[in-house]
């Protein structure tokens, strides 16, 4: 696959736990165990689950990422054209894991 497009600005989102979530949200995640302690974000309307977001950098399970995905923590494909790209933290603090910075790809 030749460079997708990547469509973002940056803006760090807050990493919420279960318990943060609406009973609607919650529902879900109704297979989780414990979800009160799992982590998730919001982008675009949607919650997303930590646990459903695969690492970029993963030597067994991603051991050859493209070029272009490698400046990015984690993904989740909506297809194989298109999904969301996450890399934690804000511009003035990269290693601040309260909050995410979510992109959208698409090719």
């Amino acid at each position: 696959m030749d460079k997708p497009e990547i469509i973002g600005n940056g803006v760090p989102r807050e990493v919420i736990y279960g318990f943060q979530l609406s009973e609607k949200e919650k529902a879900d995640f109704d297979w989780m165990d414990d979800i009160d302690d799992q982590r998730f974000f919001r982008f675009k309307g949607q919650v997303y689950a930590f646990s459903e977001i695969m690492a970029v950098h993963n030597t067994v399970h991603n051991p050859n990422p493209p070029e272009w995905m490698k400046e990015f923590d984690g993904y989740s494909s909506d297809s194989f054209f298109s999904g969301i790209l996450i890399k934690f933290g804000s511009n003035d603090f990269p290693d601040d894991a309260d909050c995410v910075r979510v992109y959208t790809y698409y090719s």
